[in-house]
C-alpha cells in the first residue's frame, strides 16, 4: 500500500501531526514504536513551555505563533485546559546574546514583553526575584506552559483513532513511499538500509 504521508513518531508532535495532517489526507501512516500516550518519549511529563521571545532564531516566533493558534483552538474544541498562559522571565547580561537577539525577535514579530533593568521594577512582576548585578530581564508576556500528556488524547480522538499493531513491522522508507514487511511472513529478513 502507498500512504499519502507517513507520520514517525506519535508523541505531542507527532499525535498534533496527525490530527491536522487528517484533514487532508486520507491515507496516513502513524509509526509508534511504543503503545499510545506512553511515557518514553521527549513529550512524556507533565509540562512543557511555549514562548515567542527566541533567542535560537527569530524565524522560530511565526512557528511558536502558529504553534500556539493551534493548540488554543484545540484547547476549544477538546474542552480541557492544555495551556496556561504564566509568561517567561528570561535573564541575562544587557549586552548578551540571550538578551539581544529575544529582544530582536521580540520586536521583529510584534510579542508582547518588557525589559526589566532594576530589582525594584522586577520585584512587581516577579516577587522575590532578584537580578545579579549587570543582569536585566526580558519578560516575555506570551509565553506559558503547555500539558503535552493531555492533548495526545484530544488529538487522538478528532478524525482518526489509533489501533496497536500486534506484533512487528519492518518497514523501508524511500523517498516518496514507505514499504511495509510483515515479520510473521517473512521467514528471514536481512538488513534494511532506507534510501534517504
Amino acid at each position: 500500500m502507498i500512504y499519502d504521508l507517513v507520520i514517525i513518531g506519535l508523541g505531542a508532535m507527532g499525535s498534533s501531526s496527525l490530527y491536522h495532517a487528517s484533514t487532508q489526507y486520507n491515507n496516513i501512516l502513524a509509526i509508534e514504536q511504543f503503545e499510545p500516550t506512553h511515557n518514553k518519549g521527549s513529550s512524556h511529563g507533565e509540562t512543557r513551555i511555549i514562548r515567542e521571545a527566541y533567542y535560537e532564531g527569530e524565524f522560530y516566533v511565526p512557528m511558536a505563533q502558529k504553534s500556539l493558534e493551534l493548540f488554543l483552538k484545540l484547547q476549544e474544541e477538546s474542552k480541557q485546559q492544555l495551556y496556561q498562559k504564566t509568561g517567561c522571565l528570561i535573564v541575562g547580561k544587557e549586552k548578551s546574546k540571550l538578551i539581544r537577539q529575544s529582544y530582536q525577535s521580540a520586536v521583529k514579530h510584534n510579542v508582547s514583553f518588557k525589559i526589566y533593568k532594576t530589582n525594584q521594577e522586577l520585584q512587581q512582576k516577579v516577587p522575590g526575584f532578584t537580578l545579579p548585578k549587570g543582569f536585566v530581564g526580558l519578560f516575555d508576556e506570551t509565553a506559558g506552559i503547555l500539558y503535552p500528556e493531555k492533548f495526545l488524547s484530544p488529538c487522538s480522538g478528532h478524525g482518526f483513532k489509533f489501533s496497536s499493531l500486534i506484533g512487528n513491522m519492518a518497514c523501508e522508507i524511500l523517498e516518496k513511499q514507505v514499504n511495509k514487511y510483515d515479520m510473521f511472513k517473512i521467514q528471514r529478513l536481512q538488513e534494511i538500509k532506507p534510501n534517504l
